[in-house]
């Protein structure tokens, strides 16, 4: 791809011109138009919840459904979650049947909210976390 793509791709960003932002793993800054929508959510939602959020509640069904088709599961058996942290706390959390003979096996690569979360739990329940290393050099 040529120079001109990416100064379009970079232009639907409000990051300053002589940032490099590189740090997606604690906060990924939404494109404009992303923004956007968003705000526009937000507006029609608030001018009237009553109804609004109702219609906001079938658009995120037929969301699922479409994106549940794309990757093949039942959009039941999935759910949107805020992050990736938000996410791993759910699974490390939700694995009840970990207890203190079992191990996680797991890289030094990993993003360090998660490193805490199965921290937190193994100390709960005793299980014994094995690190990788060195699985990207």
């Amino acid at each position: 791809m040529d120079d001109n793509y990416w100064q379009h791709i970079r232009s639907q960003f409000e990051l300053p011109p002589d940032l490099i932002y590189l740090n997606n793993g604690s906060f990924g800054p939404c494109s404009t138009p992303v923004l956007d929508a968003v705000s526009r959510y937000v507006r029609e939602i608030d001018s009237n919840p009553g109804t609004n959020l109702g219609a906001y509640h079938q658009k995120l069904d037929r969301t699922k459904e479409k994106l549940g088709s794309f990757v093949g599961i039942d959009p039941k058996d999935f759910v949107f979650i805020t992050n990736l942290t938000v996410g791993m706390n759910m699974i490390s959390r939700g694995l009840s049947e970990l207890k203190a003979s079992d191990e996680v096996l797991t890289t030094d690569q990993e993003y360090g909210a998660v490193d805490n979360a199965w921290e937190f739990v193994s100390r709960q329940r005793g299980f014994t976390i094995k690190r990788i290393m060195g699985v990207c050099t």
